[in-house]
């Protein structure tokens, strides 16, 4: 279960039981049941354009075999390069929006969830 607390952060639960069993509410939020890890992120803008981003995982040794760790390792750097692409594209996005126009007088604004203009000409 995935979980956002304002202003910047968040908690995702990652958890398996056996097929046809489910897991209740309680297992989904606190715990991982046979196999998983937690991923916590936290972000902080740095300059107008940029945000620093921690991010950890935390999980049950056991769980990983040691020889299979350096791939679990991997397997994690990789989501957070996933992470990074996608930021850098929103960037971007936002970045070239000044640009955008259909015509003589009209251009785009881009708005957030609470409907503030983040980018306009």
């Amino acid at each position: 279960m995935s979980q956002f607390l304002p202003p910047a952060y968040i908690n995702i639960n990652n958890g398996s039981v056996d097929a046809g069993v489910g897991a209740d509410t309680n297992t989904r939020n606190n715990d991982q049941g046979k196999w998983g890890f937690v991923v916590y992120h936290a972000m902080t803008p740095e300059t107008e354009t940029t945000t620093h981003q921690f991010w950890t995982v935390a999980g049950h040794r056991d769980k990983v075999p040691e020889h299979m760790r350096g791939q679990f390792v991997d397997a994690m750097n990789g989501v957070l390069k996933e992470d990074l692409d996608v930021y850098e594209a929103q960037q971007r996005a936002i970045d070239n929006m000044s640009s955008v126009s259909f015509g003589a007088g009209e251009y785009i604004f881009s708005f957030n969830d609470d409907l503030l203009v983040i980018s306009h000409p």
